[in-house]
């Protein structure tokens, strides 16, 4: 275990898509060179640094997934401690899933769309100028918080069998999040839509493969000036999973609007011909036309892709004389960052689930796959995942026997981040139980467990590789 702790910093990044109307948001935390500042970001207590680059060095990355319903920023403190101990920590909000918009959730959609989430959150930062020299692909963990459970657990080859879910609720406790009626129909719903989805393109869709991301997330497009762009209107997707258990508001009122402070990046329409012709920008780096985004208000990378070396400008011309990009799949080969490594150097090497939910979809047969060492806590109060038809059903099936944490006093949202004083006046209840010394305690058992477990199975930060490629062309100028 390292003896070295970091200041932490984190990264904002938004990619505009098209297709579903909203930008894809995610968080990026690490080792930084400012000590970090408490405020509060979608109704959780952050501490991390706004501002401050990187400390060079080559650090592991954990990908991690949120629970359904919540959002990048709800398990921010523990991002915040894994980065303090020398990882990169890559959290993405996801779509169709979240505290605003859970209009996918039990679905196969969902899913379908989630893992390859974490995987185009990779794919950005593994492009990024500030984070690529720095991140080591080949030394990957994933943390599954509550439905996050499921995800990484895909992501590490196994496929979720809905059709294992018609047994569960004759035995659960009427509280299980997966039994309320109207989420018992939806997955049940979900058996014949994953059936249909396999028929059609095969188990792997359940379960990408590492060195892919999805194509229907994000194609290559266009980087447009700042100039020509303006902020799209947000708005809220009707009320989430855990608004609609717990708001004291009536039932019929809007979520309310993102408010991320990262600039936004909107389609921009039209031509001279009159043709009417969609463009839309990456990525946004602080209303620019840099490549990347943040929410820093610092300019960390002065540099143009189009007018970098390295750049090899992959657009073509449509009969409408506009630039228009291949899909995702066809530009991985010749994109910006001449210095990466080849996809086959990604190595998932563990896995943590936390609170999961979901362990009674996964047979024995669909988890042999997982040859990885997990590490699996347990809130002994969770009354919306109890352990017992939850987690447990993964301690006899998985190939290794999972590390274990039981947190006997903790409930399902004591393990969240602390929540702001709105979050807790109007929904007090989805901010757990435990307050104090006595959610600190659970705080401080849970950080040490994950940060010794990842330590173990990624190993520690290395010395920075020398500049190569991109970045090296960036080190000459």
């Amino acid at each position: 275990m390292t003896s070295i702790w970091y200041s932490v910093g984190m990264r904002t990044f938004g990619v505009w898509e098209p297709d579903v109307g909203e930008r894809f948001d995610f968080s990026v935390w690490y080792p930084g060179t400012v000590s970090q500042t408490e405020r509060v970001r979608e109704g959780w207590i952050v501490e991390a640094s706004k501002r401050g680059r990187i400390i060079p060095g080559f650090y592991p990355v954990i990908l991690i997934s949120h629970d359904t319903s919540s959002d990048r920023f709800a398990n921010n403190d523990v991002a915040a401690s894994l980065a303090s101990g020398g990882f990169i920590v890559i959290s993405p909000t996801h779509m169709g899933d979240n505290q605003n918009d859970s209009a996918d959730l039990y679905t196969a959609r969902l899913l379908r769309a989630r893992p390859r989430h974490l995987l185009r959150a990779l794919e950005t930062v593994l492009d990024s100028p500030e984070f690529a020299p720095y991140t080591d692909e080949s030394r990957i963990g994933l943390l599954g918080v509550g439905f996050g459970g499921i995800t990484a657990l895909q992501l590490a080859g196994a496929i979720p069998d809905p059709s294992l879910f018609t047994r569960h609720c004759a035995g659960a406790p009427v509280t299980d999040a997966f039994c309320a009626p109207w989420a018992a129909q939806r997955l049940l719903h979900l058996v014949s839509e994953m059936h249909l989805t396999i028929e059609r393109e095969g188990r792997r869709a359940f379960a990408p493969y590492l060195d892919l991301y999805a194509p229907e997330l994000m194609p290559a497009p266009a980087v447009l000036l700042s100039s020509e762009r303006a902020k799209p209107e947000q708005k809220g997707k009707g009320r989430s999973l855990l608004t609609r258990f717990f708001s004291k508001s009536p039932d019929n009122e809007e979520a309310a609007a993102d408010t991320e402070e990262s600039p936004v990046a909107a389609p921009l329409t039209g031509n001279s011909t009159g043709a009417v012709v969609t463009y839309t920008p990456a990525l946004d780096f602080q209303g620019g036309h840099l490549f990347g985004g943040t929410d820093s208000g610092e300019s960390f990378v002065d540099i143009a892709l189009q007018d970098s070396p390295q750049f090899r400008n992959v657009t073509t011309e449509n009969s409408t004389g506009f630039p228009s990009s291949p899909d995702a799949f066809s530009t991985k080969a010749s994109g910006p960052l001449a210095h990466r490594r080849s996809p086959d150097a990604r190595k998932i090497r563990g896995i943590a689930l936390m609170a999961p939910a979901g362990g009674m979809l996964f047979s024995r047969e669909a988890l042999s796959g997982v040859q990885l060492p997990v590490a699996l806590i347990e809130a002994g109060q969770d009354t919306v995942y109890p352990p017992r038809t939850h987690s447990r059903p993964l301690h006899g099936s998985l190939p290794i026997p999972p590390e274990l944490l039981f947190l006997a006093a903790a409930d399902h949202f004591s393990l969240f981040a602390r929540c702001s004083k709105d979050t807790m006046t109007n929904l007090g209840e989805a901010c757990g139980r435990l307050i104090g010394d006595e959610r600190n305690a659970v705080a401080e058992q849970r950080n040490r467990f994950l940060l010794s477990f990842f330590h173990s199975v990624l190993g520690v930060p290395q010395p920075p590789p020398p500049p190569s490629g991109f970045v090296a062309a960036q080190h000459t100028q």
